[in-house]
């Protein structure tokens, strides 16, 4: 089997085949046993404040710690949804907060422009509080955020398809463990005993089989496994002590955040609509000029309808990037060539970051929001000279 140290190698080669990461800590060695795209095409590995995993897979095409063409984006979700064919309805589609909303919402889009979606519903998990009833709340025990909610959905009818679902699409970045799903999969099941088949869906899934076995045996349904890279890895901790690392806010004040989350993009449940027409309309209100280069910032968990955005830039000819800000704080590394750090704009104080974003871009930014007003500190507008949007 192929074997490198060199990472750039990786596109050259056919799977399986292992590369080895050397980090701060120790080391990362990567098993790639099955590929739609390289690895070195979907990820970079960087480092984190985590002694118990001080690695992450830094997506190139999420759209979130690193910036990237939302036509990229576009067809790793059409790549998953076509996966996705011959299921069950109705069925559930749940993507997990904050990093895998944006993925969960565009094969969410992709499902329903491929296959129909009139009985299909989409839904995530959130970490704020809403005066609304909770259906399922579990933890995500290696996560600096731990707590996951799912919201009943908001419309009766919806609830009904969220009750009865036959066909359960639980959607992260990346599957290491899978520890979290299992655990958000059982809580369904608790309230849904007539499920049939239950869905992992991700960009990499690093479960091996052993794990995949293991999860089958813990469901009456069957399991299935979708995503565009499949592998292991192993990490090799090194001799040198780990740096202290410096402290973050990721908690916030668990206060209800109905005041400012006016509008349901998600989490109260939604049913597929093709709103294309919308954001290029939106898109061209902007007035840019045809030779400027775009780039579009989603905030937290609030990644489709500015990824919308940025594809209609595209569509219109515009040489756009797409990311987002997270409450993800990263280590320097070569996977992180720039971090701008700046409170959050849910009004939690949190410790919000943005990576990679080029200092000496020359175009137009627009940063997208579901929040307002911003908070009084929130500064990143004025920090990037950017045109803000609130929809």
């Amino acid at each position: 089997m192929p074997t490198t140290q060199n990472p750039n190698l990786a596109p050259s080669l056919d799977a399986p085949y292992e590369i080895t990461y050397p980090l701060s800590s120790g080391s990362l060695k990567v098993r790639v046993n099955r590929q739609d795209r390289p690895f070195t095409e979907l990820c970079v590995v960087g480092e984190r404040y985590n002694p118990k995993r001080p690695f992450i897979f830094v997506s190139k095409v999420l759209g979130k710690h690193w910036p990237v063409s939302p036509l990229v984006m576009k067809g790793g979700y059409e790549d998953l949804a076509a996966k996705l064919n011959d299921l069950e309805s109705p069925v559930l589609f749940v993507a997990m907060a904050e990093t895998a909303i944006g993925l969960g919402r565009g094969v969410f889009a992709e499902y329903g422009t491929q296959y129909g979606a009139k009985e299909a519903l989409f839904t995530q998990t959130t970490r704020y509080q809403l005066n609304h009833k909770i259906a399922l709340e579990i933890d995500e025990p290696h996560c600096h955020a731990r707590s996951h909610l799912v919201y009943w959905p908001k419309e009766s009818a919806l609830a009904q398809l969220f009750l009865k679902a036959k066909t359960l699409v639980l959607i992260d970045d990346e599957i290491s463990t899978g520890n979290t799903l299992k655990n958000l999969a059982q809580a369904y099941l608790n309230l849904n005993k007539g499920l049939k088949r239950l869905i992992l869906v991700s960009l990499m899934s690093f479960l091996s089989d052993a794990v995949k076995e293991e999860f089958q045996r813990a469901f009456p349904p069957p399991v299935d496994h979708v995503s565009l890279l499949e592998g292991t890895f192993n990490y090799d901790p090194g001799e040198i002590s780990p740096e202290i690392s410096p402290s973050f806010n990721s908690v916030g004040d668990f206060a209800p955040k109905d005041w400012l989350l006016q509008t349901n993009y998600g989490r109260l449940g939604l049913r597929f609509e093709d709103d294309q027409l919308y954001y290029q309309t939106l898109a061209k209100s902007f007035h840019f000029s045809p030779s400027q280069k775009v780039r579009v910032i989603g905030t937290g968990e609030f990644l489709r309808e500015p990824f919308n955005l940025a594809y209609a830039f595209s569509q219109l000819g515009y040489e756009t990037l797409f990311q987002s800000t997270t409450r993800t704080p990263l280590a320097p590394s070569p996977a992180i060539s720039h971090t701008l750090a700046f409170p959050d704009n849910y009004h939690d104080n949190i410790d919000n970051f943005i990576y990679n974003l080029d200092p000496n871009f020359e175009g137009d930014t627009v940063i997208v929001y579901e929040t307002r007003p911003l908070p009084l500190d929130h500064d990143l507008p004025t920090r990037l000279r950017a045109k803000v949007l609130f929809l």
